[in-house]
């Protein structure tokens, strides 16, 4: 499944004002592109929703074609009424209600000489860069055949006007308006529309609608999920939040709601484009997955100056090669590891000062144990952890500097040989090999995901191999400590507020994540 969450704002809607005169101001042109002023947001976008309703279904027997294409790009941007155009007297508004985009100059003569106004045209240009961005991502990821669900989530703020209506700032209608214009040009796209009845500028308002209204929503989705995959629902549930416009307190309370999803985003950085330039630009959004959106991004192991964190990556590389060189000589897939079958490594770098004054640097390696026993599991981190303390009883929380975690693939069982065989040895991997044996060099920024309908036969295909033991094995870094080893790190972090938690962004080693815990 894959959501995109987008929040609707003011800046979600444009207008095409056509006069009765042509304007020598203005190249003698007949039309200006113009917003709905605050309070007259909600009417403006309630009579494009009717006038709407009433032209679509009739769009085969009319004589021009409602739809509208940005000539530079080709993708739809909203729809033109025609003969249809709605003059501003019957829906009581006037020029005054709108903000035009036009010079001073042109402005004024406006005023003086446009006697008869009409809206000949709508357009949705920040969801019509938004839409097919996203559907560019889906295909970069390889989930274009995945299930496509769009929530749009409006509401209403208080005006600071109390002569003006409470709802007259209202975005509902132009969430009616959005999905009149996805239904048109993206049917596929399933949409939900999310409205809040409470103030978009307070921030605790905003929290209550999301924890109270939105998750929800998203978990009975999730539920679904988890139902027909199990526990790898996560691969097949992707998050993307559009960062556009929209009151700070809005925005923020609805990223910390959808925070426990890991979501990408797509930040559209330039919202004016369109109201400039009367174009559509989809080089105004960029694609952020959470991994890069994090605190601190991923660091390419050719930029890591910091010779403690060169050691750490130096130690985990070698311990990588020393187990996949060993795995087939014990017991590690048939006892160790016989419950999931995932390795995890650690690394865990102290750095203590002798006796005599000497400062040394001691490392300590650990890996999960997973035996199918009532106790659970013992993880990477807390094994290193409790080798450390084994090996020297007089160790401080704040002598341990950081530790890495790295997920590696276990290879399948051997076929039974007649004679031994000396091991099979994996050489050592390096950022510019190609070598068919080494570790799986790069992984997509994301999960692929798929649509649980089975009715589709490349979704029934994908949904059989989550259940076929021979599947190619995927890397899974960046791989962070589970809860139970956060709580053990925290524990450190309160000694020693540097401790830091290093990932991978894959099995190479060749790009690294900093984390920190305070």
């Amino acid at each position: 499944m894959e959501f995109l969450v987008h929040n609707i704002s003011h800046s979600d809607l444009v207008v095409e004002l056509t006069g009765d005169v042509a304007l020598k101001s203005d190249k003698n042109t007949l039309c200006l592109l113009a917003r709905p002023k605050f309070s007259l947001f909600n009417i403006v976008s309630q009579c494009l929703v009717k006038q709407l309703e009433l032209i679509l279904p009739l769009e085969s027997t009319l004589e021009f074609d409602v739809h509208e294409y940005c000539t530079e790009t080709s993708h739809p941007v909203g729809f033109r009424f025609g003969a249809k155009a709605m003059e501003l007297k019957t829906m009581t508004l006037s020029l005054s209600d709108f903000q035009l985009r036009c010079s001073e100059e042109t402005q004024l003569e406006v005023e003086k000489v446009w006697t008869t106004i009409s809206i000949s045209a709508v357009f949705l240009p920040l969801l019509a860069c938004l839409v097919p961005k996203w559907q560019q991502v889906l295909v970069d990821v390889n989930s274009q055949e995945s299930q496509q669900l769009l929530y749009l989530i409006s509401g209403a703020g208080i005006p600071r006007n109390a002569t003006h209506p409470i709802v007259g700032n209202s975005t509902e209608f132009t969430g009616a308006l959005m999905t009149q214009f996805i239904h048109t040009y993206y049917p596929k796209i399933q949409i939900t529309r999310v409205h809040s009845g409470s103030n978009i500028f307070r921030y605790d308002d905003n929290v209550q609608f999301m924890t109270r209204e939105l998750r929800p929503l998203l978990e009975a989705h999730r539920d679904t999920l988890v139902q027909k995959v199990g526990d790898t629902w996560k691969s097949h549930f992707h998050l993307t939040i559009s960062y556009a416009d929209g009151p700070p307190a809005r925005l923020s309370a609805l990223n910390a709601a959808l925070r426990v999803y890991t979501p990408s985003y797509l930040h559209l950085w330039q919202l004016k484009t369109f109201w400039h330039e009367s174009k559509l630009s989809l080089g105004d959004v960029d694609f952020h997955p959470f991994e890069d959106i994090e605190a601190t991004p991923a660091i390419a192991l050719s930029d890591i100056k910091e010779p403690f964190l060169l050691r750490l990556v130096s130690e985990m590389k070698a311990f990588r090669d020393c187990f996949l060189e060993g795995q087939h000589l014990g017991e590690v897939g048939s006892f160790w590891l016989r419950k999931s079958r995932k390795p995890v490594l650690a690394i865990l770098l102290i750095q203590k000062k002798l006796p005599n004054g000497d400062i040394t640097t001691v490392v300590h390696r650990g890996m999960n144990c997973e035996v199918s026993m009532p106790t659970g599991s013992l993880c990477a981190e807390r094994n290193a952890i409790g080798s450390a303390l084994a090996s020297d009883p007089t160790l401080h929380r704040n002598a341990l500097k950081m530790i890495g975690v790295l997920s590696v693939n276990l290879a399948p069982p051997s076929p039974p040989q007649t004679e031994l065989m000396p091991p099979q040895i994996t050489p050592s991997v390096h950022s510019n090999g190609s070598d068919s044996s080494s570790p799986k060099s790069k992984k997509p920024k994301r999960p692929r995901t798929f649509s649980c309908d089975g009715t589709t036969p490349a979704v029934a295909l994908a949904l059989d191999s989550i259940s076929n033991p021979k599947k190619e094995a995927v890397d899974r870094n960046p791989l962070g400590p589970c809860g139970a080893c956060n709580e053990w790190l925290l524990k450190i972090a309160e000694a020693n507020p540097s401790f830091k938690i290093i990932t991978f962004g894959s099995m190479e080693c060749d790009s690294i994540y900093v984390h920190q815990l305070l």
